[in-house]
């Protein structure tokens, strides 16, 4: 083994001893369909990359090329499939497993006839590849830096792939090596994962009108955010309920106590929301002090019931004295249950309610 294989082989152990653990415990904490999905891709790619490290005179080199290619058609197809929940679509993770399969069976059947080998599991690999940055695309972020940066690494892997296959058919070997596969695969998870905290997780954005951090979305991030909620819960039959809080005086406020006394009851807020809506809401600050919180809902009145603890909530807060400023607030609601599951319908029907 001459020093470069040993050092590419080292380089694989380390990262499949670190990659298991976190792939693992990633799915295991982020208990989302896409999630495991991906993180499923990653485990196949670590197969990948041990498929070479098991080669020897029990194992031959067409078998290990076979387990390699087998692994990276899970890996895309699995990476695919976990794009397509993302963006609201019908997942289909047992078409890389088919897949996968096919090529195996393929591959044993010209064997047994003796004819000429041409390998199709890194070609199907990068079939997937390619689907996946058209999901990228179609999904709700395309113009996302992430995404992007998946998009460049799976368009490599693909050309990498295909370039190889021309060259030489019949060398599984060369279409890709277990580091590289590794490598993409590991790189592209984080990326992923990356993507998912922004549109799903992340309570952190800025009011970009006046540089102070709430700590809750953007308008622009709350309307892309509720949107596809509302589309996902539309696909699931599921409804939706949608508060809008408006502090009342915010000029007045600004007016008695300077720019802290606006600050605090815009903090105030969105504290009091922040602990007081179901964690799986969608929460964003629409601007001129109105917050609007997106949350699923079993019938109207689960709607109302939020509505009200926020209020009481705000108002407690106030009464034990935030550094003595008031936070006037008016509350309105609205649901699909009697509204279009649109986001602007939404708000125009609370809006509504406000004045009412």
């Amino acid at each position: 083994m001459s020093g470069l294989e040993a050092g590419l082989v080292g380089a694989l152990v380390v990262l499949v001893a670190t990659g298991v653990p976190f792939a693992v415990s990633s799915a295991l904490r982020h208990n989302d369909p896409a999630n495991r999905l991906w993180c499923g891709g990653l485990m196949a790619a670590f197969g990948a990359g041990l498929a070479p490290l098991v080669a020897g005179p029990a194992v031959g080199a067409a078998d290990v090329d076979l387990a390699g290619a087998a692994c990276a058609v899970v890996t895309f197809g699995l990476m695919w499939s976990g794009l397509r929940w993302f963006r609201g679509a019908t997942p289909l993770p047992t078409l890389p497993l088919l897949g996968a399969g096919v090529v195996v069976v393929v591959r044993v059947v010209l064997e047994e006839s003796g004819a000429r080998l041409v390998p199709g599991g890194y070609v199907l690999a990068s079939v997937f590849a390619v689907l996946s940055i058209v999901e990228l695309h179609r999904g709700p972020m395309p113009r996302n830096v992430n995404v992007s940066m998946l998009q460049l690494a799976l368009g490599a892997f693909a050309l990498g792939s295909t370039a190889t296959v021309v060259a030489d058919p019949q060398d599984d070997r060369r279409v890709l090596t277990a580091l590289f596969l590794v490598v993409v695969s590991a790189v592209a998870t984080q990326l992923l994962a990356a993507m998912r905290a922004e549109r799903e997780g992340a309570w952190w954005s800025e009011d970009h009108g006046s540089g102070r951090v709430f700590g809750v979305h953007s308008r622009e991030q709350f309307l892309e955010a509720a949107a596809d909620r509302l589309r996902r819960l539309e696909l699931r039959g599921g409804e939706a309920g949608l508060v809008l809080a408006r502090i009342t005086d915010l000029q007045e406020l600004n007016e008695a106590f300077g720019r802290r006394g606006g600050d605090q009851a815009l903090a105030t807020v969105a504290q009091t929301l922040r602990e007081h809506v179901p964690a799986w809401s969608v929460l964003g600050y629409l601007g001129a002090g109105t917050f609007a919180v997106l949350v699923p809902a079993e019938s109207r009145e689960r709607t109302a019931e939020i509505a009200d603890a926020v209020e009481r909530a705000v108002y407690a807060t106030t009464a034990t004295g935030v550094d003595d400023v008031p936070v006037p607030v008016l509350l309105g609601t609205a649901d699909t249950f009697t509204s279009a599951p649109d986001v602007d319908a939404l708000v125009a029907s609370a809006e509504r309610n406000h004045a009412s």
